[in-house]
């Protein structure tokens, strides 16, 4: 592998972590707001649609550093 190549995946990987960053502190500080607001019972959806999105940021950079 070249080092183009190197570069390439390891900057697909910050990007990768970037979005896996985003998915977690936006969603919980949505939750946060919402805590405060509504109580503790109603916000249950947050949580499940963050997973979905952390998981496939963890799988998009699992296949990057697989294809290291």
């Amino acid at each position: 592998m070249d080092s183009k190549s190197v570069m390439k995946s390891l900057c697909q990987f910050v990007n990768a972590v970037e979005e896996m960053e985003q998915a977690i502190l936006v969603p919980q500080s949505l939750q946060d707001m919402s805590l405060s607001n509504n109580g503790p019972d109603d916000s249950p959806a947050i949580p499940s649609r963050n997973g979905v999105v952390l998981e496939k940021s963890l799988y998009e950079a699992f296949i990057v550093l697989r294809n290291i």
